[in-house]
C-alpha cells in the first residue's frame, strides 16, 4: 500500500512539473510592440515561450498541449471576485460621469434620466458620478 500511495504522490508531481502549451489563443503581451500572441508555453509558474505555436513548440516540444479555441489569456493576471451586483446597479443607475459638463447639460441628463426611470428611488433621483466643480455651486 505505502508503494502504491509513493507513485501516486510521485507521478502527481510529475504532472505538475509538465511543461504546458496553451494555443490558438488570444494573449495579451504587454508589449507595445506585440500587444497579442497565439500561443504561450508554461513550466510550473514560469513562462517559457510566447509567440506563434512553432516558436513556443520549439521551447517545449515535449508539453501538454491545449486549444483554448480563440479565448482571450492575460498571464499574470489573477481575478478571483466579480462585483456583478454593483456592475448590474451600475447599468440602472443614472451615471453623469463624463457626460455632463455644464450646468444645461445636468438640467438635460436630469430630465433624460427621470423619463426614462434611471436612479429612481421612488421620488428621489440618485445621480452618480457627478463632477466636482459642481459641489462648489450648490
Amino acid at each position: 500500500m505505502g508503494r502504491i500511495l509513493g507513485l501516486i504522490v510521485f507521478s502527481a508531481t510529475l504532472l505538475q512539473a509538465q511543461d504546458q502549451i496553451f494555443f490558438h489563443a488570444k494573449i495579451f503581451t504587454a508589449d507595445p510592440q506585440h500587444p497579442y500572441a497565439e500561443a504561450i508555453a508554461i513550466r510550473g509558474d514560469k513562462i517559457l515561450a510566447v509567440g506563434n505555436l512553432p516558436e513556443v513548440i520549439t521551447a517545449a516540444p515535449s508539453a501538454i498541449r491545449t486549444d483554448v479555441d480563440g479565448k482571450s489569456l492575460f498571464p499574470g493576471f489573477i481575478d478571483s471576485h466579480s462585483h456583478t451586483i454593483d456592475g448590474g446597479l451600475n447599468l440602472i443607475n443614472a451615471d453623469a460621469t463624463e457626460k455632463v459638463d455644464t450646468f444645461a447639460e445636468l438640467q438635460a441628463f436630469v430630465a433624460e434620466a427621470k423619463k426614462a426611470g434611471r436612479g429612481m428611488h421612488g421620488d428621489i433621483l440618485e445621480i452618480l458620478g457627478m463632477p466636482l466643480k459642481f459641489w462648489s455651486h450648490t
